[in-house]
């Protein structure tokens, strides 16, 4: 669970998971079968606009309030 405001939430490509962001600053994974976490990013200094699967869902990008764009493997 975020601990303040949803800004967004995507599922992959197979519709198994979400990816959702929040004011709190952390970018989280959720099984959607389970409806429970499985992969929380919180080593994050800046609020998240915005958080998307690529269309394979190998990868993870997330865009920041100071104007990065970050991309984790997700594999």
């Amino acid at each position: 669970r975020h601990s303040s405001n949803v800004v967004t939430a995507f599922t992959n490509s197979t519709g198994s998971r979400i990816i959702s962001a929040g004011n709190d600053k952390t970018i989280r994974i959720w099984d959607t079968a389970t409806e429970k976490g499985i992969k929380k990013f919180d080593d994050i200094n800046y609020k998240v606009y915005t958080a998307i699967f690529s269309p394979d869902d190998s990868n993870v990008a997330a865009c920041f309030e100071d104007g990065r764009i970050v991309v984790w493997n997700e594999k």
